[in-house]
């Protein structure tokens, strides 16, 4: 195994070596601790949604942050944009960077991974 760290995620070792075609999933998340009081009640536990996926991480970032068709939908506090090899078995290199709304700015911010997902791999496709 060959490790490569990137100062572009937080995730920061690429697990995998060659050079195989990969794609950034952005799923957005909701925790039951993370709601909003006026949000719906079936939002009110932990959900997972993939948003959708590209194949460069500047342009998955840029939607994260620009909260590109109302991902954030008045629930989604988390965020993960994950690397994945594009295959029958989508494997995750290990690239991962995770975001956190913040209410005031009306924005996703970049974050450390929350404690809570630790361990947690292939959000955005199960």
């Amino acid at each position: 195994m060959t490790a490569i760290t990137t100062a572009k995620t937080d995730g920061k070792k690429k697990l995998l070596k060659g050079d195989f075609t990969t794609h950034w999933f952005v799923t957005v998340v909701q925790t039951g601790k993370d709601t909003f009081e006026d949000c719906p009640e079936i939002w009110k536990k932990k959900y997972t949604r993939c948003w959708g996926y590209t194949d460069k991480f500047e342009d998955a970032e840029k939607a994260v942050l620009e909260n590109y068709t109302d991902i954030h939908e008045t629930c989604y506090q988390w965020v993960i944009i994950e690397e994945h090899v594009m295959d029958v078995f989508a494997i995750g290199t290990g690239l991962f960077q995770w975001y956190h709304w913040n209410k005031e700015k009306e924005g996703y911010e970049r974050c450390r991974q929350p404690d809570w997902a630790k361990g947690v791999v292939h959000w955005g496709i199960g």
